[in-house]
């Protein structure tokens, strides 16, 4: 097993870098679909939180911040996204021990402790990080829905409607603009609701026969449009969300195992280094394949990977990033080992 690992003077094969990076990618395959699911789950519930009138009169108030509150998203309090905190860290501390058990110590493998008060805090600040970014681009999908319906002069109780769909669907201040846009672009019977990628091109027969001026659209169809559109979306941005964060979540996870070998002095940090390692197929970002060529030597494990985008510790570099990182150790660590 500890070949895998090892690093000589010449290049590792390949194969013992993609076991490594297979390892951290099942992982997160493991567990994208809890990711998934903690953020819907928060988001159907934030919906189920006030009633329509209570929304409106807040609207009709003018009173954001009871608006926010009434939704379960008001800045300070705790997030209803917290779970999903507690599925990443649960990833992490998989990711970590899986690579704990890969690492030699004395001839024999090293643990991974859980308790670690550093990597404790670490994961913690990790995930309550991502909490709060996910909680406010929530509040901002809200004011986005809120603006979109003050400037269409709807009424609070439509406008309470709006943005209850929003926040049930946590959807982001751009993808709020969007789902207001593919409403305004079916009621005006324009060309550009049928340019909409995420929309449900099974509709397109009935918007193109209103394009053509045989039908216009009802009120109903264009809702049933509307929600449709609006699940793609949530569907979308709980698929970004949760193939972006296992990645990072595992990939931290197994950083934090390496931070342990050497704070336990198991391993010494100097022999210690890591390779960026980019998936190869047609998906693959040409960006991120530049990666590799501009760290040809690979980087020290505290080390920042220079990037296109500045330097990075850790992948994932952009939303849905698929890069892992490779933990290698030098042969003479084994050996002495």
């Amino acid at each position: 097993m500890l070949n895998r690992l090892r690093h000589g003077p010449v290049p590792v094969a390949k194969a013992a870098g993609d076991e490594w990076a297979d390892l951290i990618d099942r992982l997160a395959a493991q567990f994208e679909p809890k990711i998934a699911a903690a953020f819907r789950q928060a988001c159907a519930g934030l919906a189920d939180k006030a009633s329509i009138k209570a929304l409106a009169d807040a609207i009709a108030a003018g009173n954001t911040g009871a608006l926010y509150a009434l939704l379960g998203v008001a800045p300070g309090a705790a997030s209803p996204f917290l779970p999903i905190g507690g599925v990443l860290i649960d990833l992490a501390m998989e990711a970590g021990k899986a690579t704990a058990a890969q690492l030699p110590a004395g001839g024999g493998l090293i643990a991974f402790d859980m308790l670690n008060p550093a990597t404790v805090e670490h994961l913690r600040t990790y995930s309550l990080g991502l909490i709060t970014r996910i909680t406010e681009e929530v509040r901002e999908g809200i004011r986005e829905a809120l603006l979109a319906n003050i400037s269409a002069g709807n009424g609070p109780a439509v406008t309470a409607r709006a943005i209850r769909q929003t926040t049930k669907l946590g959807l982001t201040k751009q993808q709020a603009r969007a789902l207001a846009n593919y409403r305004a672009e079916l009621e005006a019977q324009s060309k550009a609701a049928l340019d909409r990628t995420l929309r449900d091109k099974r509709f397109d027969a009935t918007v193109k026969a209103a394009l053509a001026g045989k039908k216009k659209l009802t009120k109903e169809q264009i809702d049933k449009m509307v929600a449709r559109y609006g699940e793609r979306l949530l569907a979308h941005r709980a698929l970004v969300i949760a193939r972006t964060e296992s990645i990072r979540a595992a990939n931290q996870g197994a950083h934090e195992a390496m931070l342990q070998a050497v704070q336990t002095n198991a391993i010494p940090e100097g022999g210690i280094y890591r390779r960026w390692v980019v998936a190869k197929d047609e998906r693959t970002c040409p960006t991120c394949r530049s990666i590799p060529r501009m760290n040809p030597a690979g980087v020290g494990l505290t080390q920042a990977f220079n990037t296109p985008w500045g330097p990075t510790l850790l992948p994932p570099q952009h939303p849905l990033c698929r890069c892992t990182v490779v933990h290698r150790i030098r042969a003479e660590v084994i050996d002495a080992a």
